[in-house]
């Protein structure tokens, strides 16, 4: 008798944990709401003339290009050499 009742407190804790997480998951709201189309800002990119160049080196076959948080775009390519 003692085990089925624990059973039934362990049941009991887990039930309520599932509904407090999913009451506070209900209230959570967007961080920010969206904007309309007309106030979306193009983004501008800037040439960074320190980078360097060679006349030997160019843009093979692009396979992904991703941002990073300071702003850096970073370019995946097979590399053609000449």
């Amino acid at each position: 008798m003692n085990m089925k009742r624990k059973l039934c407190v362990c049941v009991t804790i887990v039930l309520v944990i599932v509904v407090a997480f999913v009451i506070v998951g209900s209230q959570r709201t967007s961080a920010a709401a969206p904007r309309p189309a007309s106030k979306v800002e193009v983004p501008k990119f800037v040439v960074d003339p320190s980078w360097r160049t060679s006349e030997r080196m160019t843009l093979g076959q692009v396979s992904s290009v991703a941002s990073d948080p300071d702003g850096n775009i970073w370019i995946f390519h097979r590399p053609r050499f000449l």
